[in-house]
Order: structure tokens, then C-alpha cells, then sequence
């Protein structure tokens, strides 16, 4: 019976896949870890609009991503391991095939709005990245009060007076509405909560305070409420235009959260661990919503990390990920099956990687994040880091230890495979076969 429901479903969603090229919204939030959610157990945030998207979708509980940005958005944008195409921070190749390219090939209408940060040495831009609109930050500037925008004609021109975010999303809006008559792809890294933690339009301060105050404090619940907002906004518009069960909804996280943060977190005090590959670096919200596709109510433990997008995307839309031009693979496996209630691969472990140097514009010195530089393979329950390839250790060296991630997860106390159990040392074995068969470069 459990096999014929199963085939049911599947021959359903054929049918519908079929008839129709569903939307894609993918929306990253920006320094936002697992505890900053509400549903997830966050109580220093107010997130009613995720929430309620969680509800009626599926919430994840164990998406895993790299520590800092350009590492997950590259893995993200291409479907590859970082160790295969990463080149450096704010960089992304430009022989790569992305997302964006594979959505224009299944004639797609592709955006990417707010967050690139792909274009610095060896980098490469929006519209050679397959989008055929753009509406972003440039380069490493912030684009909260008075900010910088280049548009479709890569012209840079500051808008004073005015929040970066809301012109963000006034374009989203825009684009959403024009298209609504064929199918697009949305791709919105937005800002929002990353540093500096200033005020929001919502933010009592704004009116007659500083608008560039830097205060993690008293800003940054300010900060994911407003973020929060802006996607109600943007799920409101898809509702109105009549689109909104024609749209899979994507929300994750790019990292986990600022290390100057603090956030209260199921009883808790927590930490912010971005640039480190503890679980506080790694650890992110993910949200799929499809209302009419996806059922709600979805607490689901599947083990995802960004390489997974790409190939759930494709599956949805029926898109084809070309092999990339360097002949790298797509290593993402497509979370859409467990979503609709079919069985398909899972994931049996996550690889989280941190190539985290990357040079400067001034004098072309080297810049190291304040983590630990190496790579580590994880499941639901062990965790293994990988050995001798710590470049350049400025806290700690974890090279080679192997957590309990259950019983430790905060990683305190490495296990010694001497004194451990049978099931600890076969969940090594496996662990660290992954690691043998994928070089670092």
C-alpha cells in the first residue's frame, strides 16, 4: 500500500510538472544562523512571517552550510564543492556554470537582487553569471541608509534619503509583476541582518537619530524583523498577483551568526559563530514553502547543504545542470522527493568547507577570517575534521578530531578512538572515506 501511494504521488506531480513551469523564489538571508528563527526555538527575534511559511511548508532542522559567504554562494550558485571551483573571497569564476545560466537554458526569466559580491579579482558579474536582470549592492559596500545601487547598466548611483533594502524590494515587486505571465527565477540574497547593525525605516532612531548607529543590540532584532517583513511583503505580492501556487519559496541562511552577537535560543544563551565550522558557524534556517504542492506542517531532519539547491531546482522545473566548462560534477542531491511525499535519495553526510583567504585591494596582503581554514564532514550525529590542512590557525586547531555532535555539541571533548565504541569507530571510518576521496586543494 505504502509503494502504491508512493507511485500516486509520483505520477501527480509528473502530471503537474508537466503541465505547468512552476517559479522559483530562493531568498538567502545574510548572517543568519539556526537560533535566530522563532519556529526553530529563537526568542530574541520577532519572525511571524517565516514562521507562518514554515507552518505551511516544511522547516528543516538540519541544513548545513560553509562559515562565511562567498564559500556558500558559490556552492549554492553552481551545485559544486568549494574545493572543485573556489578561487577566493568575493569571487566567483566566470567560465562557471550557475543557476542562473540553467534557468535562461529552460527559458527562464532570471533576476538576482541585492546581494552579488562576485566580481573582484577573477570574479565575474550578474549578467555574465545567466541573470537578465540585476538590482545589487556593489562590491563590499552596505546598502542601508543612503546606499549605493547598480542596476541593469552597471551603473553605481547613491539614493539619499532612502533604505537600501526597500529599494531592494520595490524592485523584486516589479519584477514579479512583470513576469507573472511566464515563469522566473528570483534568486535574492538579501542584506539583511550582516553588519553594520544600523537602524531600519521601523526603528524607533530613524527619524531623528544617526541612520548609520552600529549597535548588534539594539539594531539587529530591528534588522531580522524587518527582513522578516520584506518577505511577508514579497509572499503578499505573489498572492495578489494570482501566483503564489505556481511559486516554490526557498529560504536558508548564507552562515551562521556574527560572533558579536548573542541570542537567546531555547532557553539559552548562544553565541554567533560565523567563520567558524562549529555547528554556531554552520547551522542555518531553511524554509521550502509551495502552497497547494508542498504540505504544511513539515518538520523535516534531512541532512542539506548548498550544493543540494541546485539540484532540487532542477528537478522542480525541469531544468538541465549542464557540466560546468572545467568538467566539474554537480555534487547536490535533490531534497524535492521526501517534500511531495515520495522516496528518493537522502543525503548521508554533509561536507562544510573554509577557504578563507583571499587578498586584499590594499598592497595585495594577505586577509585571514578569524576561524579555523580546513574542511569537516558531518551527519546527524559525528563529526569528523579533516587532518593537516590547517593553513593558518589562529585560535584553535581542530585538525583531525572527531565529536560526538549529540552528546557534544559544542565540541569540548574530541573523541579518542581508542576508547570508543563500535559504533563511533564505523561512523569514523565512513566519515573520513569521504574526506579521502575528495582532495583539497
Amino acid at each position: 500500500m505504502k509503494l502504491l501511494i508512493h507511485f500516486v504521488l509520483l505520477v501527480a506531480w509528473t502530471t503537474f510538472s508537466s503541465a505547468a513551469k512552476p517559479n522559483v523564489l530562493l531568498i538567502l538571508a545574510d548572517d543568519m544562523g539556526y537560533e535566530c528563527l522563532t519556529a526553530n526555538g529563537g526568542e530574541s527575534y520577532q519572525t511571524p512571517n517565516l514562521d507562518n511559511l514554515a507552518q505551511t511548508g516544511a522547516r528543516y532542522t538540519h541544513c548545513y552550510v560553509n562559515p562565511i559567504c562567498t564559500p556558500t554562494r558559490v556552492a549554492l550558485m553552481t551545485g559544486c564543492y568549494n574545493y572543485r571551483n573556489y578561487i577566493q573571497f568575493g569571487s566567483l569564476k566566470a567560465n562557471e556554470h550557475t543557476f542562473g545560466h540553467m534557468m535562461q537554458d529552460a527559458g527562464y526569466q532570471t533576476c538576482i537582487i541585492e546581494k552579488w559580491q562576485l566580481n573582484d579579482k577573477g570574479g565575474t558579474t550578474p549578467d555574465k553569471a545567466g541573470f537578465e536582470e540585476y538590482f545589487i549592492k556593489p562590491g563590499n559596500t552596505y546598502n542601508y541608509a543612503d546606499p549605493f545601487i547598480q542596476d541593469n547598466q552597471w551603473k553605481k548611483v547613491k539614493h539619499e534619503g532612502v533604505y537600501g533594502p526597500d529599494l531592494c524590494l520595490e524592485y523584486a515587486m516589479s519584477f514579479v509583476e512583470r513576469n507573472k505571465n511566464q515563469p522566473f527565477f528570483l534568486y535574492y540574497p538579501m542584506s539583511l541582518p550582516h553588519f553594520p547593525f544600523n537602524p531600519t525605516p521601523d526603528s524607533t532612531t530613524w527619524e531623528n537619530g544617526d541612520r548609520h548607529e552600529d549597535d548588534w543590540e539594539k539594531y539587529m532584532p530591528d534588522m531580522i524583523a524587518y527582513m522578516d517583513k520584506q518577505i511577508g511583503q514579497l509572499v503578499d505580492r505573489l498572492n495578489t498577483l494570482g501566483i503564489r501556487e505556481n511559486t516554490l519559496i526557498l529560504f536558508v541562511g548564507d552562515n551562521g551568526t556574527d560572533g558579536r552577537v548573542t541570542s537567546e535560543f531555547n532557553g539559552s544563551s548562544f553565541k554567533g559563530g560565523k567563520s567558524w565550522l562549529t555547528d554556531a558557524g554552520t547551522h542555518v534556517p531553511m524554509i521550502v514553502n509551495w502552497k497547494g504542492t508542498v504540505s504544511g506542517g513539515q518538520i523535516l531532519d534531512d541532512l542539506i547543504d548548498p550544493t543540494d539547491f541546485m539540484a532540487t531546482i532542477a528537478e522542480v522545473t525541469g531544468a538541465t545542470p549542464r557540466t560546468p566548462q572545467d568538467g566539474n560534477p554537480i555534487d547536490g542531491i535533490s531534497f524535492l522527493p521526501k517534500l511531495i511525499g515520495t522516496v528518493g535519495p537522502e543525503r548521508e553526510w554533509v561536507l562544510l568547507e573554509l577557504i578563507n583567504e583571499f587578498r586584499t585591494r590594499d598592497g595585495g596582503k594577505r586577509h585571514f577570517f578569524a576561524g579555523h581554514e580546513g574542511r569537516c564532514v558531518r551527519n546527524h550525529q559525528w563529526k569528523l575534521y579533516a587532518e593537516g590542512e590547517s593553513r593558518r590557525n589562529i585560535a584553535f586547531d581542530k585538525s583531525g578530531q572527531f565529536f560526538d555532535m549529540l552528546n557534544d555539541p559544542l565540541e569540548k571533548e574530541p573523541i579518542s578512538l581508542e576508547q570508543a565504541g563500535a559504533e563511533a569507530r564505523a561512523a569514523f571510518k565512513k566519515l573520513a572515506k569521504v574526506i579521502e576521496e575528495r582532495p583539497w586543494k
